[in-house]
C-alpha cells in the first residue's frame, strides 16, 4: 500500500489525502463500523471523521495511527 500512496503523491495535482480518506472509509465500511463509532473511539466528532474521509482535512500521524488501531 505504501508504494501505491507514493505513486499517487508523485502524480501532479493529486491530493494524497483523498486517497487516504477513501481507504479509511472503505476499511471502516468493510468492518461495519459507523462514523460515530470510530470517531468516539479516537476522541473526535463524526463530522471531523467525515472531513478526513473526504480529504477535506488532513490527519496527523497520531490520529491516523489511532484510527487504524480501532
Amino acid at each position: 500500500m505504501l508504494k501505491l500512496v507514493k505513486r499517487i503523491i508523485t502524480k501532479k495535482g493529486v491530493n494524497p489525502w483523498i486517497f487516504i480518506g477513501k481507504r479509511l472509509n472503505d476499511l471502516r465500511e468493510k468492518f461495519d463500523y459507523s462514523q460515530k463509532q470510530v470517531a468516539e473511539a479516537i476522541g473526535i466528532s463524526n463530522v471531523q471523521l467525515s472531513r478526513y474521509e473526504s480529504g477535506i482535512e488532513t490527519l496527523s500521524q497520531l490520529r491516523l495511527l489511532l484510527i487504524f488501531m480501532v
